[in-house]
């Protein structure tokens, strides 16, 4: 059984996505809130954040162009 979610709370927001869910309007609002918040108060850490963020993405696209390169001429290429 799932229980009841507080609906309007970053932990609501939690408990959403914890269950498969998109969050309902309430939850999204108050999880945006809650991290700019968060980002206010932890300038250095949301910094550090972002960077590992655009990092992985970096990391992504480019192992993403290495699998089409490979599929589209039918050789394996690393993908750095």
């Amino acid at each position: 059984m799932i229980p009841d979610i507080h609906h309007g709370t970053y932990a609501g927001a939690l408990a959403h996505r914890r269950y498969g869910e998109r969050p309902c309007e309430e939850c999204r609002a108050a999880a945006a809130r809650y991290m700019a918040q968060w980002r206010a108060s932890n300038p250095e850490l949301a910094k550090a954040a972002a960077a590992r963020y655009r990092a992985r993405q970096a990391a992504d696209a480019r192992a993403g162009k290495a699998l089409r390169l490979a599929r589209d001429t039918g050789r394996p290429q690393s993908p750095g």
